[in-house]
C-alpha cells in the first residue's frame, strides 16, 4: 500500500465507518488478517481501539470512542491481528412501536446541541404612569378662593354696618327726650368733657409771631383769649378727652393736652402754624367774655347765621341723608334717614362750622346755602355736605 493509500485509510479509520456509506450499508465485507503498513514498512503499535465497537484510533489525544463514548484501550501489537468491524445495521423497516400513554415527548432538536432559547424574555418596562391634568385642581382652587373672598367682603360689610349703627346709637342717644331748654343737660358733651380745662387759665406763644397769648376756658364753652398787647378776643372751645378744639377770631386751633402743657396747631388765612400753652396757677375769670367795646360773646354773635336753621345732606361713606337742626345754646339735633335722632354741640366762627356729636367731629365751611364739610369716625375720614331747607 502506498503512502497516500496508507494516509487515506488511516483517515478512514479515524473518522469512522460513517465516512464510507458502502461499508455502513454492508456492501463490502471486512477483510481478515489485514495489516496496516505505513511508510518505511513500519507497523503502528500505538493505536487505540474501542472495546465495544472495536473501532481503532491513531490520534493519541483521543481517550473516548466517538461513536458510543466508551473509554479507549491500546490496540493489540500483533501485526497479523484481524480488524473486526461491527455487524451491518439492520435497514429493514421496523413496525411502529405500540402507543404508550406514558410516552415521553421526543427530545427537541436542540437536546444534544445548543440549549434552546429561554422561554422567558426580559420583563417589559412598566408603562409610564399617565399624568393627570392639573386644570381641574386649578379651577377648583380659583372657585374656592373667589367664594372665600366674597364671603369675607360680605362679613366685613355686615360688621361695618353693625359697628356704625351701634356707634350712631351710642352715648349721645341717651339724651333723646331730654329737655333742650336746660343748658346744663343739653350740653352734656361740653360740660362733661370740659372738666379738665373748665375755669383754668393757660398762656403760650404762636410760632409764627412768637407773641404770647392767654387762654381762659369759661363755662358754657366760652373762651377768652388775650393778646400780648392786651386785646381781648372771644370764641368757643370744646374738649373731647385730651383733644381740644377752639374757634376764635375767624380761624380754628387744635390742641393735645399733655398734663400741664397743650401742644397745638392752627390755620389762619390759609397759613398753618404751631402753638403751645402752659397751665397757669391763676384761675380763669368767672365773668363772661366781652370785647373792649362791650359787645356780647362771639358765641352768640357768630351763631346768628345758623341759629334756628335746618340743613339736610348725605355723607360720602354711606350716602344716607341727615338733617341738622341748629338750636339755641349751641345744641344740635341730627336726625338720620331712618328717623333716629342724635344730640350734640355746634359752634360757628364766621363761615367755619364745628360739630361734636356721637363721639366724633365734623368740620364744615358755609358757602351761601350750602355747607361743605369733612369728618372722622373711628379713624376713617369722610366728606359730607348739606343744603339749607
Amino acid at each position: 500500500m502506498h503512502r497516500t493509500d496508507h494516509a487515506a485509510f488511516s483517515e478512514t479509520i479515524r473518522l469512522g465507518c460513517s465516512t464510507f456509506p458502502e461499508i455502513e450499508a454492508g456492501l463490502f465485507v471486512p477483510v481478515s488478517n489485514y495489516t496496516i503498513h505505513f511508510e518505511n514498512n513500519e507497523t503502528r503499535t500505538d493505536m487505540k481501539r474501542c472495546p465495544n465497537c472495536n473501532r481503532t484510533y491513531t490520534d493519541d489525544a483521543l481517550s473516548f470512542c466517538l461513536d458510543d463514548g466508551s473509554p479507549l484501550v491500546n490496540a493489540e501489537s500483533d501485526p497479523n491481528a484481524t480488524l473486526v468491524y461491527p455487524p451491518p445495521r439492520d435497514t429493514s423497516p421496523q413496525p411502529p412501536p405500540p402507543p404508550s400513554y406514558n410516552a415521553q415527548p421526543p427530545p427537541s432538536q436542540n437536546q444534544y446541541g445548543a440549549p434552546p432559547p429561554p422561554s422567558w424574555g426580559p420583563t417589559p418596562p412598566p408603562a409610564p404612569a399617565r399624568k393627570k391634568s392639573a386644570l381641574p385642581w386649578i379651577i377648583g382652587g380659583l372657585v374656592v378662593g373667589v367664594v372665600f373672598i366674597i364671603g369675607a367682603i360680605v362679613v366685613l360689610a355686615l360688621i361695618g354696618a353693625s359697628v356704625k349703627k351701634s356707634s350712631d346709637n351710642g352715648a349721645i342717644s341717651s339724651n333723646l327726650g331730654s329737655n333742650s331748654s336746660t343748658s346744663n343737660s343739653s350740653r352734656s358733651t361740653s360740660s362733661t368733657s370740659s372738666d379738665d380745662l373748665l375755669t383754668t387759665k393757660w398762656s403760650g406763644p404762636d410760632n409764627d409771631d412768637n407773641k404770647t397769648r392767654t387762654y381762659e376756658f369759661l363755662s358754657g364753652g366760652d373762651l377768652r383769649m388775650t393778646g400780648e398787647d392786651g386785646t381781648v378776643y372771644c370764641g368757643t372751645w370744646t374738649q373731647t378727652g385730651k383733644t381740644l378744639h377752639i374757634d376764635i377770631n375767624g380761624y380754628t386751633r387744635e390742641g393735645n393736652i399733655q398734663g400741664q402743657r397743650i401742644e397745638g396747631t392752627g390755620v389762619v388765612q390759609g397759613r398753618p402754624f404751631k402753638w403751645y400753652a402752659v397751665k397757669s396757677s391763676e384761675a380763669a375769670s368767672t365773668s363772661s367774655c366781652s370785647t373792649s367795646s362791650g359787645s356780647s360773646s362771639s358765641s352768640s354773635t357768630s351763631s346768628a347765621n345758623l341759629l334756628g336753621t335746618s340743613w339736610r345732606g348725605p355723607d360720602s361713606d354711606d350716602h344716607l341723608n341727615r338733617t341738622y337742626d341748629f338750636q339755641s345754646g349751641g345744641d344740635l339735633k341730627m336726625t338720620g334717614q331712618d328717623g333716629t335722632a342724635y344730640h350734640g354741640q355746634w359752634t360757628q366762627s364766621g363761615s367755619t362750622l364745628h360739630i361734636d356729636i356721637n363721639g366724633y367731629t365734623r368740620e364744615g365751611q358755609i358757602v351761601g346755602n350750602r355747607i361743605n364739610g369733612t369728618g372722622v369716625v373711628q379713624g376713617r375720614s369722610f366728606t359730607w355736605y348739606a343744603t339749607r331747607q
